[in-house]
């Protein structure tokens, strides 16, 4: 038996073992997507797109190889660190129905099933389903989303400095306050600049619960010290704007909490279609294995192949 080596514990991977009737098993080294770089519309640089999933790539791997060895076979088992994806652009199949298709195909043909593992569920688009979803689109108890607010608020979140950066720099704390008034605008120019570097400062090293990042941004701001003629607006206006970073924030941990359930359920949706379809004869059968596949999966082979020899 060939080496295994385990897929990147983040970066997408796809890769197989073969098991053949005398005893033997072919191993299909980890295959990564392809890539090309495209142009950003929003962006002068470049973005990456996926041009092939590891998936299809190790489909055609495999399929070549029974072309010539397909009689030998005994069953292939398949890994992927993602779930087979269920929707692709430009009216491509996704690789869920390619890996449907193909195990009814290779069944039909050499009479051997197909098992697919993975680790964690991708759904329609992965995490980045709900990425637009905002505070505002949940906040109302009518929304199906709502109850996910309470769900998260004892999962702790990192502040992104750089929405507070824009919305200060957008709004400008100057249409706020009454700076012509000021007598010494230099040294509340200084101030304000002083705050502001404060604050993203904090922010960037500010980790924890909802209420405990309010909590740093209002004791922070209590302690600045600006023109009297300004300063309960100074304090009002980086009040308002501390208060909506923690917000937007706060749906970090809540859109991942949303996105998994969603693609958790989408999966298992198609797993019932499959089933209904197909019943207990499916060329298919797809299985979620933990993080740490790799040993359990050396485990698996070893008793369902070595020690019992049932394969």
């Amino acid at each position: 038996m060939k080496s295994l080596q385990e897929c990147s514990n983040e970066k997408q991977c796809a890769s197989a073992v073969v098991f053949l009737k005398d005893g033997k098993c072919e191993i299909f080294a980890e295959v990564y997507p392809h890539y090309r770089n495209k142009k950003s519309k929003n962006s002068d640089s470049p973005s990456t797109e996926v041009t092939k999933h590891s998936e299809e790539i190790l489909i055609g791997q495999i399929d070549e190889y029974l072309q010539s060895n397909g009689i030998h076979v005994q069953s292939i088992l398949f890994y992927t660190l993602n779930s087979p994806c269920l929707k692709r652009e430009k009216h491509t199949d996704p690789c869920m129905f390619k890996l449907v298709e193909m195990a009814h195909q290779w069944q039909s043909k050499f009479g051997f099933s197909t098992v697919v593992a993975f680790t964690k569920f991708w759904g329609l688009s992965g995490p980045n389903f709900f990425k637009d979803l905002t505070y505002s689109d949940i906040s109302s108890p009518s929304s199906d989303f709502y109850p996910y607010i309470e769900t998260c608020k004892t999962i702790p979140f990192k502040l992104n400095s750089k929405d507070f950066r824009n919305n200060v720099k957008k709004r400008s704390i100057y249409n706020t306050i009454p700076y012509v008034e000021v007598s010494d605008k230099r040294k509340l120019d200084n101030d304000i600049k002083s705050a502001l570097r404060d604050l993203v400062k904090l922010a960037e090293s500010s980790f924890g619960l909802r209420k405990e990042h309010l909590e740093r941004g209002e004791e922070k701001i209590s302690s600045f010290t600006f023109d009297p003629l300004v300063q309960d607006k100074s304090f009002e206006f980086l009040t308002k704007n501390w208060n909506e970073m923690v917000t937007n924030c706060s749906m970090s941990p809540i859109r991942e909490k949303i996105t998994t359930d969603f693609n958790i359920a989408v999966v298992f949706l198609f797993l019932k279609e499959l089933k209904s379809t197909l019943g207990n004869s499916s060329p298919l059968r797809l299985y979620c294995v933990p993080q740490n596949w790799f040993r359990e999966y050396v485990k698996l082979i070893k008793i369902l192949y070595v020690d019992h020899n049932i394969m």
